[in-house]
């Protein structure tokens, strides 16, 4: 059983803050994969843009 089966996020809104390390794009896979809408916010739009690919393969919104 995957982990995150066991952590159901569904309906909740998760920000993640990104200052350029290596982890966020991936923790906002896992959120958006756990079923959490993704409010992802960044200094810089290439860093913005640094999380987009992990979690556009989730039903996502961009504004």
């Amino acid at each position: 059983m995957p982990v995150l089966s066991e952590f159901d996020l569904t309906g909740k809104i998760a920000m993640l803050s990104t200052s350029g390390g290596t982890e966020a794009p991936f923790l906002g896979q896992a959120l958006a994969e756990a079923g959490a809408s993704v409010f992802a916010v960044a200094r810089t739009q290439e860093l913005l843009d640094s999380v987009l690919p992990r979690c556009l393969p989730v039903p996502t919104a961009l504004c």
